[in-house]
């Protein structure tokens, strides 16, 4: 019923069929309620463990609370993961997902990762192959900005386009240059 939590053992597992849309399944150590459910939204907190959903909805009907980020599933299927401390990680394995936290927002397609920071928000998604200096850089860091810089791809256009309006304006002209010159 809405407001009740489900959690499971050490060795537990569950499955939550979400309305006629589709399911999550809760893995072992993991922590969940249903916040609301009804025509215009289903929405679960996560508070620590791990989610796999699969749904079938249009965009923004189904929705996961976690102490770092809102994710909004915007039809799709995806992992994610909510460490003790509040922290997590996202793993969009079909369709989209957008990680909302206040004004920072973090759109994620398919292959690709996003980690969630209690206090910070969702950080800068990356495709699962990314060289090392693209995962999870801070976009507060100029000296990891220009490390992902030189070790992006084409591919990687997704990382530095979620990194050109968070990062400092002293670097913003690089982030651009390195945008254009990735087309």
């Amino acid at each position: 019923a809405v407001g009740q939590w489900l959690a499971t053992g050490d060795a537990g597992r569950a499955r939550v069929t979400v309305a006629d849309i589709g399911s999550v399944d809760l893995e072992p150590r993991s922590r969940a309620r249903l916040v609301a459910t009804g025509d215009n939204e289903h929405r679960l907190e996560l508070a620590r463990g791990t989610l796999h959903a699969l749904v079938y909805a249009p965009p923004r009907l189904f929705v996961v609370d976690t102490p770092a980020a809102t994710a909004v599933d915007l039809g799709c299927a995806y992992t994610l993961k909510v460490e003790d401390d509040g922290a997590g990680l996202l793993e969009v394995t079909a369709g989209h997902v957008q990680l909302e936290r206040g004004e920072i927002e973090s759109y994620v397609p398919r292959g690709a990762l996003c980690r969630m920071h209690p206090g910070k928000g969702p950080g800068v998604p990356f495709f699962k192959d990314a060289p090392e200096p693209l995962r999870d850089v801070d976009p507060a860091d100029e000296t990891a900005i220009r490390a992902a810089l030189k070790a992006a791809r084409p591919r990687d256009r997704l990382t530095l386009e979620h990194l050109l309006p968070r990062a400092p304006k002293s670097v913003t002209p690089e982030i651009e240059e390195a945008l254009r010159s990735l087309r």
